[in-house]
């Protein structure tokens, strides 16, 4: 193989490293756990980091079950502003849901529900 030749492998390895680097870029990546009174388990949001898709684990029920709703995010990086589409607590009609995220922590609201959430955790039941 030609010095110009590996040069040319050498330089294409790098700029793969380079952009898979980048892809990973979203702050709210992972799973963010919602705070709950007393410490009981609560919902558990899973966002994709490389698209607006998320995962919805509900609240615990009394039968061990839980939720899946659909549901979609937008996040501002700039303004910190999240928006989720999709009705995401059970017995709240609210399909929107805004809010910020400050760090490790993040706030939503819907119609007049105020949601807490911190990063972390595992969805519960999984």
């Amino acid at each position: 193989m030609s010095a110009m030749m590996k040069s040319k492998v050498i330089l294409s390895v790098l700029s793969l490293l380079l952009l898979a680097s980048c892809g990973s870029s979203n702050p709210l990546a992972g799973n963010w756990s919602e705070v709950m009174p007393g410490g009981k388990p609560g919902m558990t949001l899973t966002f994709d980091g490389s698209s607006d898709k998320m995962s919805v684990h509900g609240r615990p029920q009394q039968d061990g079950s839980h939720s899946h709703p659909k549901a979609t995010y937008r996040f501002d990086q700039q303004t910190k502003t999240l928006t989720v589409s999709g009705r995401i607590l059970d017995g709240v009609k609210a399909e929107t849901w805004t809010g910020n995220v400050d760090g490790d922590a993040m706030e939503l609201a819907g119609a007049d529900t105020k949601l807490k959430f911190q990063r972390g955790g595992e969805p519960h039941g999984h």
